[in-house]
């Protein structure tokens, strides 16, 4: 095994579940967060009108996020306190599902041996589908319905790669934050 990083903390479930609100509060409460990788590669597809999208070129999609989940991952090896992650390296493995040629193979070789390589704390928090909060935005255009199976593809993945999935509760967001500092309190 690889690099072990015990004080990355991994925050995922499928798009529109509070996730990122949640990190937004830890945020503001002075902890470390990660932003998404996927955000900020929809944004500059836009911006270039790049066509490597969750619904265009999946392939470079994943492969870009990829690239920016590890060098996020690496950026903060020296750092010892607590990190949260919008997403990360384990999310990758969904894609597993569609993969079905050569050029797919490649790259899910790729991020499985990523998966072995780098490691966050094999806790993750996971952020189940909830249709009460879901609403789409510019880098969010999936359904509700495509939502929850991107939670389902996602926990799969989580257990697949030898996590520990903890299911968020469905609690507004400082309770959802107080639940997750809870969890992590005594590591580090």
């Amino acid at each position: 095994m690889g690099i072990v990083k015990k004080n990355y903390y991994l925050l995922t479930g499928g798009p529109g579940s509070g996730k990122s609100s949640v990190l937004h509060y830890l945020k503001i409460q002075s902890h470390r967060v990660v932003e998404e990788a996927a955000r900020a590669i929809l944004k500059e597809q836009k911006r270039r009108k790049g066509n490597a999208t969750q619904f265009g070129d999946r392939a470079q999609f994943c492969q870009l996020m990829l690239r920016q989940s590890l060098e996020d991952f690496k950026t903060h090896l020296s750092c010892t306190e607590k990190i949260f992650f919008d997403r990360g390296l384990p999310d990758l493995l969904g894609y597993k599902s569609i993969a079905n040629d050569a050029r797919w193979t490649s790259i899910i070789e790729k991020v499985e041996l990523a998966n072995l390589e780098y490691r966050y704390n094999q806790e993750v928090f996971l952020f189940p589908p909830w249709q009460e909060i879901y609403t789409l935005d510019d880098e969010r255009s999936h359904s509700f319905s495509q939502a929850s199976q991107a939670y389902d593809l996602i926990k799969e993945a989580l257990l697949e790669a030898n996590y520990f999935p903890i299911e968020i509760p469905k609690v507004p967001i400082e309770e959802r934050a107080q639940f997750i500092l809870s969890k992590t309190q005594n590591v580090v």
